[in-house]
């Protein structure tokens, strides 16, 4: 639906899509999505009258990291649950009812693994000590994400523009090295920013080597 939503754009030059339940009775609708109900609402449409204007967005994507059924990757000792997994139990959608049931089946699988192996076979943590790292410095600069998320929806949204995988890399590749050498302020945006720059230099490299994701 999306890929032909994206394609009608293109061709007509609008964004004006719609999807229409005003032939539904008025309460069904309102007690079935109270929720989007009242959110529409909030923004002037009425869904019960009304067409509900719609565009494809970003959502969220089932994660690449492989797991066993104890959600264990190939990496030993080292376990992915959550967001960040792929179970191979879903589609390629994340959805509300099957992220709840990756991060709490799967993250429990993962800790009772974990003790189990622990139990068995004394195992101890794997690897050095964290080391104590600066948190002071540079302010990060403001937008960052917001340009990397724009590159991606671009470049790899619904529908995929090979001409732009080099480039859009060399400018992701840019930022990623300018967040690794600017001396940053160690804070949950910066730490959030860095790790969606290497995904997308991930990603876009992948794509211009011909790789197929």
């Amino acid at each position: 639906m999306s890929n032909a939503v994206i394609r009608e754009s293109i061709k007509t030059n609008s964004e004006k899509f719609y999807l229409d339940i005003t032939h539904k009775d008025p309460e069904f609708i309102k007690q079935r999505f109270p929720m989007i109900y009242n959110k529409c609402l909030e923004e002037g449409v009425d869904m019960t009258k009304d067409k509900i204007p719609v565009f494809p967005c970003q959502h969220y994507l089932m994660g690449g990291i492989n797991v066993d059924i104890n959600a264990h990757t190939n990496v030993e000792g080292l376990y992915a649950a959550g967001e960040c997994s792929h179970t191979g139990v879903h589609g390629a959608n994340r959805l509300a009812s099957n992220s709840l049931l990756e991060a709490l089946v799967y993250s429990r699988t993962a800790a009772e693994n974990m003790m189990y192996k622990i139990n068995k076979y004394g195992r101890k943590p794997i690897g050095n000590p964290p080391k104590l790292v600066e948190v002071s410095g540079n302010k990060l600069p403001k937008g960052i994400r917001t340009e990397i998320r724009e590159i991606m929806q671009d470049t790899y949204f619904v529908i995929p523009k090979p001409e732009k995988y080099q480039e859009s890399f060399r400018r992701v590749d840019e930022i990623v090295n300018m967040l690794i050498t600017g001396k940053y302020e160690i804070t949950s945006d910066y730490v959030e920013a860095r790790s969606i720059a290497i995904c997308a230099g991930i990603i876009l490299d992948e794509l211009r080597e011909g790789i197929n994701l």
